[in-house]
């Protein structure tokens, strides 16, 4: 409970003190990295733990294609702001 108010605390101050371009800069690189750990942690869990028959399966390139591809638009997106 306390974690959940500090949380809204954090957000509301920030919304109200940020600008707005800022903001949606920075939801858009979490976003990103959310995106590039959910990929690399499903990477880990194929290769700890092979998909039972029946379910569904990705193919084991998807996930690392998908890491990559998320990872480096986070990249470009840090250049953009450091240039």
């Amino acid at each position: 409970m306390r974690a959940t108010l500090l949380v809204a605390v954090v957000v509301l101050t920030g919304a109200l003190a940020l600008p707005i371009a800022l903001l949606t800069q920075a939801c858009a690189m979490l976003t990103l990295v959310t995106y590039t750990l959910v990929n690399l942690s499903l990477v880990a869990l194929q290769r700890r733990d092979p998909t039972p028959e029946g379910r569904f399966r990705v193919p084991r390139w998807w996930p690392v294609l998908a890491a990559l591809a998320s990872g480096g638009l986070f990249a470009a997106g840090l250049w953009r702001l450091a240039a």
